[in-house]
């Protein structure tokens, strides 16, 4: 190269980042491995392949379009609570016709959530008229610093 011309960058190469601030790469491999943990903890995920692939979207023949994701807080010291509140509330989940999928969560330290899909706006309606929604409500202000965060999504594509 010569003397007073630009550096060039060869093609593909990537900029520079701040010394000690983690690459793009580096972030999406944890992430990965995080999301992989937590499908292999919650039973989700099977490390043995399967014999054949499922339909995109279908869980037991059941189209699977809105699901709702669920945001909770706990209160400093209540942290075991909320995950005893989560833990318990699996039997209502299962007794939910209309809940297809349902997923109770820890984020971090303080930080629950609850993931669930449906077929149809009237699943999901239902769930947030029933019993577990109902129970976290009347609960909210003994367990949660904030109140929860409710989102209602629309379900891309689904692997259970």
């Amino acid at each position: 190269m010569e003397a007073g011309s630009p550096a060039r960058k060869d093609v593909g190469e990537r900029p520079s980042v701040a010394l000690g601030a983690p690459s793009h790469d580096l972030l999406v491999r944890q992430r990965r491995r995080l999301y992989g943990a937590i499908a292999v903890a919650l039973g989700t995920l099977s490390l043995k392949p399967r014999a054949r692939p499922r339909r995109r979207g279908r869980q037991g023949g059941i189209m699977i379009k809105v699901g709702l994701l669920v945001r909770l807080r706990a209160k400093p010291g209540k942290e075991a609570e909320v995950a005893q509140f989560l833990e318990g509330a699996l039997p209502a989940a299962q007794g939910e016709n209309q809940t297809l999928v349902w997923f109770a969560l820890r984020l971090g330290p303080r930080e629950f959530g609850i993931f669930d899909a449906f077929a149809d706006e009237k699943g999901r309606k239902a769930h947030l008229s029933g019993p577990i929604a109902s129970a976290l409500m009347k609960r909210a202000g003994e367990l949660l610093s904030d109140p929860p965060v409710i989102e209602q999504v629309d379900v891309l594509a689904v692997k259970v």
